[in-house]
């Protein structure tokens, strides 16, 4: 029983997880890029070089946004069925 229930609460982290990399990438997203643009912009007032990427915009936004609310959605699920069946 605990078995089958940890693993549909994990199937539900995953769906919530994809959902939320939805969420953020449709809203949060664009409201960063403009942040990192004006931040940029005023390096570029203060002849300043821009900020040193370590790993790419294109990768933070999609496969890195991505990962981490999936991973984040299937623990939160996983941990919460667990208590749930100890609870029940």
């Amino acid at each position: 029983m605990v078995r089958s229930l940890l693993v549909r609460g994990m199937l539900v982290g995953l769906a919530a997880g994809v959902l939320a990399f939805a969420f953020a990438f449709i809203f949060g997203e664009p409201q960063i890029q403009k942040a990192i643009d004006f931040e940029d912009h005023l390096a570029a007032l203060n002849h300043e070089p821009p900020g040193m990427e370590v790993v790419s915009r294109g990768v933070q936004r999609t496969l890195g946004l991505l990962t981490g609310t999936v991973v984040m959605g299937v623990a939160l699920g996983g941990l919460f069925s667990l208590v749930f069946a100890w609870a029940y």
